[in-house]
């Protein structure tokens, strides 16, 4: 698991290692990071509580993305649960 913070940009660049389901975006309306999956056109939806501005949150969506790699997202889970597994 990767304990050091990270900017946005290196999020989106290493994010393909480990999900090719998943591409991170960053909405410039909105200060959370968003997910794009690849599965199921324009299905895109929010980290809602990781900043992309936050080096640490954006290290937690790398680990997320570890984590999950190409299954479904857990969405039955909030984002603090799923951080709390990994």
């Amino acid at each position: 698991m990767l304990i050091k913070p990270i900017n946005f940009r290196q999020l989106r660049l290493n994010s393909p290692a480990y999900s090719d389901r998943y591409k991170v975006y960053e909405n410039v309306r909105s200060p959370f990071i968003y997910l794009i999956d690849n599965y199921e056109t324009n299905k895109r939806f929010s980290l809602k509580g990781l900043h992309h501005t936050n080096k640490e949150d954006c290290a937690t969506a790398l680990q997320i993305l570890e984590v999950i790699g190409n299954n479904d997202f857990p969405f039955h889970l909030t984002i603090e649960e799923l951080v709390r597994k990994i």
